[in-house]
């Protein structure tokens, strides 16, 4: 070859590109990053529960029953929330909220008497909640649970399996109570 002149050797043209080759392995998976920070805690959800009452009647009144029924007055002692009403008489409560409501109620009498007790909901007795008792009782309890939609009402009620009966309820104690609890 001869001398190379002052611009340096004489190259040629670039040549073209050839064919891409074949895509290699994956390589080995990398070790798993550090954990994040926690997240700031989100508001509380509502509490469906607040949706409560409790009434009792603590006086020990003599109250006529009826064959069709008698409200049982509920004035003495009353806590409840801004979802549940009660009328003047202080016999029936209404619900203001949709859902399930866990519903449970005490009578405690002077004397054992052949008496039935019931709630009702919206004027209807419900089966579920009646005592009709086959001897004398003194002390009437259930619970039951249903369904409401807002405007729907509860009241307690004892009734005469004859045409009329009276009962007494305790004096200074618990007489008679209603729960009322929005569970769902």
């Amino acid at each position: 070859m001869g001398p190379v002149g002052p611009g340096g050797p004489d190259t040629g043209a670039t040549g073209a590109t050839g064919e891409a080759g074949a895509t290699g392995d994956t390589g080995a998976t990398g070790d798993t990053g550090a954990t994040g920070a926690t997240g700031a805690d989100g508001l509380p959800g509502p509490n469906i529960t607040a949706t409560a009452a409790y009434a009792a009647n603590t006086q020990g009144p003599i109250i006529t029953v009826l064959a069709a029924g008698t409200p049982i007055p509920l004035p003495n002692y009353q806590i409840m929330s801004g979802d549940i009403t009660v009328n003047a008489a202080n016999t029936i409560f209404s619900v203001t909220d949709y859902g399930y409501y866990r519903i449970s109620y005490h009578i405690n009498t002077t004397v054992s008497l052949l008496l039935g007790s019931r709630i009702m909901l919206n004027g209807s007795a419900n089966t579920a909640s009646t005592i009709t008792p086959a001897v004398s009782l003194s002390n009437y309890k259930n619970e039951i649970e249903v369904y409401l939609s807002p405007g729907e009402t509860i009241s307690l009620q004892m009734f005469a399996p004859v045409l009329v009966g009276a009962a007494t309820l305790l004096s200074g104690a618990c007489g008679a109570s209603l729960m009322i609890i929005r569970l769902q």
